[in-house]
């Protein structure tokens, strides 16, 4: 898929997905899943 870095900003903006989100805040997202259950 090719698509500019705007048009993938607006993409994941409209997905309520935070533009600077990092892989120290994936970790604790898949942490708090294992907690609850979820993974």
């Amino acid at each position: 898929m090719d698509m500019s870095q705007i048009r993938f900003q607006r993409l994941i903006a409209d997905r309520g997905i935070c533009v600077h989100y990092d892989v120290a805040e994936f970790k604790e997202d898949i942490e708090q899943l294992k907690v609850q259950g979820l993974l």
